[in-house]
């Protein structure tokens, strides 16, 4: 029995853990508002793409019209000017999903921070 027993207190040695101090973790509002934040970086993500696949539309569309046009641009000028108002509109989006993006990511630190 006693050799047993002296085996036992050994694995109890092997596997005691130096230091029994909790591990930080968030809270369920924490994790829901870290949740909401990694929704809304999926949204931006999807926006983006959208945003890049209209302005390589527009730049296509700019393109044949210069191309079929190219040494006359004043009787486009007004679609030619369209797509520039276009162009600037989307260039305002992602500027808007950029300031996004950087609020959301000191909301997620400040998170973080209050956890550690």
């Amino acid at each position: 029995m006693r050799q047993g027993h002296q085996f036992n207190s050994y694995i109890g040695y092997i596997f005691t853990m130096a230091e029994t101090r909790p591990i930080p973790t968030p809270n369920n509002e924490q994790l829901e508002e870290l949740t909401n934040l990694t929704d809304r970086a999926h949204r931006r993500a999807r926006a983006r793409k959208g945003i890049d696949e209209k302005a390589k539309g527009i730049m296509d569309e700019k393109e044949a019209i210069m191309a079929a046009n190219p040494y006359w641009y004043y009787t486009h000028r007004d679609q030619l000017e369209n797509i520039d108002r276009q162009l600037t509109s989307l260039d305002q989006k992602l500027n808007n999903l950029q300031a996004e993006e950087e609020k959301d990511a000191a909301k997620e630190r400040a998170i973080w921070m209050q956890v550690v």
